[in-house]
């Protein structure tokens, strides 16, 4: 059975918090007839790095929780994605923090570490390869330039992530000191870039994306355990602010991709990453993750393609569907194409959620991901 397409219709802030229990939209089938020559994907060319022996795993790596937590001697103010107007948006543009742990989306590359010197007890650490990394999703109150204090342990000095804003990288952030990896007494160094945040939701991703001539090689390694975003102390109106939520990028490589490869790097994809290798069924990307603002969603997946009849299994907190891949101009594995609504009016809600694409077993060929978008949807 093949789910059906639904175009995006803007949904009010009312509906987005409306009750989850409505019925699921009626599926139709959609069909194409060319079928794909293409049995395998082209190589990937992401490079795999070694992982520091030092960098610790939590035992914790379960997906029960996003911690968003404040240290004791804190005085910033933990952000999770999900606002609340009292006391985070009180009308002054104070500190905000994201916990690094909680920018992880899957745990089974990058992971939630246990440490008794971060913030909240947990970092996150084993970024280990290209395109990985961490990201948040953060209501700004206030547009214009904000500065973020990343919080990190290395061994190796000038390892570095890229600072990516709304799917478009902004700097980097550069681990200059070599203060050594976490050991649960000493606490994070300190590096601080900045940003151009837009009033209402921005996505902050940091991410691995070094070369071969960097050094350390492909940008070394750190541990992150949280970015403080340093208020303006600007005044806002908080009756002007709009929670309501259009659109939620999730880029594959930062989840769990079961492939033949590692994520490969493409200036044409989303944040410069793609997962790609998705040359047998089961193959795919699983994400976990929180929604802003509790309601139905359905995905959009982008994704390149080099041939027709390609079909994915989509996954939506348990619920499984089929879906058939259009077929698009010029298609190949770096032209990338974005699909209309994959309908299935999943609830999403303030606990974690889960989606998954993955190659079907009735699929003609490869396919890559991209990213997946989630898309309020409608009642």
């Amino acid at each position: 059975m093949k789910k059906t397409l639904l175009l995006l219709v803007p949904a009010s802030l009312t509906m987005l918090l409306a009750s989850c229990g409505g019925q699921q939209p009626s599926s139709q089938s959609t069909a194409f007839s060319e079928k794909s020559e293409a049995t395998s994907t082209p190589t990937s060319k992401s490079e795999e790095t070694s992982q520091p022996s030092v960098t610790s795993e939590s035992e914790e790596t379960s997906m029960s929780t996003f911690i968003s937590s404040e240290s004791e001697e804190s005085t910033v103010t933990s952000s999770d994605t999900q606002p609340d107007p009292d006391p985070l948006y009180n009308g002054v543009d104070h500190d905000f923090r994201l916990e690094a742990e909680a920018g992880v989306l899957d745990g089974t590359r990058a992971k939630r570490s246990d440490n008794p010197a971060a913030s909240g007890g947990l970092m996150a650490a084993d970024i280990n390869d290209c395109g990985q990394g961490l990201e948040w999703i953060h209501y700004a109150p206030v547009a214009g330039i904000h500065e973020l204090n990343v919080a990190y342990w290395t061994g190796a000095a000038n390892s570095k992530h890229g600072v990516y804003l709304n799917g478009t990288k902004v700097g980097d952030a550069v681990y200059a000191e070599a203060n050594g990896w976490a050991d649960g007494v000493t606490g994070p160094a300190i590096v601080t870039v900045s940003v151009d945040l837009v009033k209402g939701y921005n996505k902050i991703s940091l991410v691995k994306d070094g070369g071969a001539s960097d050094n350390p090689e492909y940008g070394g390694w750190a541990q992150i355990d949280y970015v403080d975003i340093v208020g303006a102390n600007a005044t806002y109106d908080v009756e002007s602010l709009d929670f309501t939520v259009s659109e939620i990028v999730l880029e594959a490589e930062r989840g769990n991709f079961h492939t033949g490869g590692l994520p490969f790097q493409c200036d044409t994809m989303g944040e410069n990453y793609a997962v790609g290798e998705i040359n047998e069924a089961g193959h795919g990307v699983d994400i976990y993750f929180k929604v802003p603002v509790e309601g139905h969603y359905g995905v959009k997946i982008t994704y390149a393609q080099g041939g027709s009849g390609n079909v994915a299994d989509v996954t939506m907190n348990g619920e499984v569907g089929e879906y058939e891949l259009p077929a698009y101009e010029g298609q190949a594995y770096n032209v990338p194409n974005t699909s209309e609504v994959v309908v299935s009016a999943q609830c999403f809600n303030s606990s974690l959620n889960f989606v998954s694409v993955t190659r079907s077993p009735n699929s003609a060929g490869w396919f890559i991901i991209d990213s997946i978008t989630l898309v309020p949807l409608t009642e």
